[in-house]
């Protein structure tokens, strides 16, 4: 089973990013485990200096979802850069940790 994590660009509940998501999970085949990542407002600005042992349990909880997830799918929103870059600040601390 192929393991994708979708995370949404918007932080909004009702938003279309995240409903069409949420299609894409009902649509999937049986041989994908598609789960959608709630948990992105959460995310605090990235800061070196609150990373590694120090890092908040949003962060751990984040990069935990990254390790266990074969993909991870993000549909973007213009107006949620900041968390974007967070996202991929954090993401890339981990994948340096991988690899």
């Amino acid at each position: 089973m192929i393991k994708i994590l979708a995370i949404s660009g918007s932080l909004r509940a009702n938003s279309s990013n995240t409903a069409i998501l949420r299609a894409a999970i009902g649509l999937a085949p049986d041989n994908l485990n598609i789960s959608l990542y709630n948990r992105l407002g959460d995310l605090p600005h990235f800061n070196p200096e609150l990373d590694g042992d120090n890092s908040p349990e949003s962060v751990k909880d984040w990069r935990t979802q990254l390790k266990e997830t074969a993909l991870a799918l993000k549909s973007l929103q213009i107006n949620s850069m900041i968390h974007f870059k967070t996202f991929v600040k954090y993401r890339d601390r981990i994948m340096t940790v991988l690899f």
